[in-house]
């Protein structure tokens, strides 16, 4: 009998271990936005991009946000005037704002050489906006543009639809791409309501696309590659011992601060 009690008592402390293993599971996202445009005076294709870090808790969000600070050093001729400026050193710190699902405001974490933050209430609407972010940063994403020519199933979950863009200006795009992924449906993140909705489930890129031509620049006809401009959602990573500890003191700190 008391080997049976104490049976029993095992897998009860086994069974509390794993419900508690799985209440610290965070599912994590990265947004990315990216784009090419062309350098005419250097004539090559350069690049532009952010991306953003979104973790998912229960009934917390967390928006991860990378910056760094470059230190420079100026360069000068032998008259002292500036030829350039390099980099000598890059401070690189990493902000978390945490927030409760449906609320107005959370406190941001985090620390640089010139500021920390250890519970600093913020503003969602304005973090979203700041970073392009917000519904109407997304708002051209669900632009009706017609019929698709074609649509690509990779797989149960997974398909893409290309569209041809009907132009009606020079600098136009010449197709658009939607991407779809049904295995994101329930992430609290969307670049397109109506879009998902429609297609039930997840547009988890948007892709447009220029195609390679020649243009007359400065009365020079000029070769301009082919280029685009990407919106995307993908499996994030980092370290959830961290996101778990801030979103603890996030649970901790908001029973002592009034965030309306």
């Amino acid at each position: 009998m008391k080997k049976y009690l104490f049976y029993i008592v095992c897998v009860s402390i086994i069974f509390s271990c794993s419900n508690k293993a799985l209440n610290t599971s965070i599912e994590i996202i990265e947004v990315v936005s990216d784009a090419q445009y062309f350098e005419i005076k250097e004539q090559k294709i350069k690049y532009i991009g952010s991306s953003i870090s979104i973790a998912f808790k229960d009934n917390y969000k967390m928006y991860i946000l990378l910056r760094k600070n470059y230190q420079t050093k100026d360069l000068y001729d032998d008259n002292n005037h500036t030829l350039t400026s390099t980099v000598v050193s890059v401070d690189t710190s990493f902000f978390y704002y945490v927030i409760k699902d449906g609320a107005k405001n959370g406190l941001v974490y985090g620390k640089n050489k010139e500021n920390k933050f250890t519970g600093k209430i913020f503003q969602l609407d304005t973090l979203l906006k700041d970073h392009a972010m917000d519904e109407e940063s997304y708002k051209g994403l669900s632009l009706d543009i017609g019929a698709p020519i074609e649509t690509f199933k990779i797989s149960e979950n997974k398909k893409v639809v290309k569209y041809l863009y009907h132009k009606t200006k020079k600098n136009d795009p010449d197709s658009v791409y939607r991407y779809y992924d049904s295995n994101f449906k329930q992430l609290d993140f969307t670049f397109s309501n109506s879009l998902d909705k429609k297609e039930m489930s997840k547009l988890i890129k948007t892709q447009i696309v220029y195609n390679p031509k020649y243009d007359l620049i400065n009365n020079h006809s000029i070769y301009i590659p082919r280029m685009e401009i990407n919106w995307l959602l993908r499996k994030g990573n980092h370290s959830n011992e961290i996101l778990l500890k801030y979103f603890e003191k996030f649970i901790k700190d908001t029973k002592q601060i009034n965030l309306n």
